[in-house]
């Protein structure tokens, strides 16, 4: 009898958690599935540092011979 108890709390559960991930996985196809206009521009541009890649919005971004860096020590190196 406790092993039928234990089968039914974990088949449960189970279900409770594979309807909680169908929840997200529609919401989430929902974001793809909107289409975004042709002349719509990302909220901040980004840039990325040319010596280790981090991505940092282009107004923090330091630009030096040509190129952009996240920060005046990578811009020297």
């Amino acid at each position: 009898m406790k092993y039928l108890l234990s089968f039914v709390v974990v088949l449960l559960g189970f279900m409770w958690w594979k309807s909680q991930r169908k929840g997200d996985s529609l919401a989430k196809s929902k974001e793809r599935a909107a289409p975004r206009s042709a002349g719509a521009k990302p909220i901040i541009e980004m840039a990325t540092c040319a010596k280790c890649g981090l991505h940092v919005p282009a107004s923090e971004a330091v630009a030096a011979n040509n190129r952009l860096f996240c920060s005046p020590e990578h811009a020297d190196g």
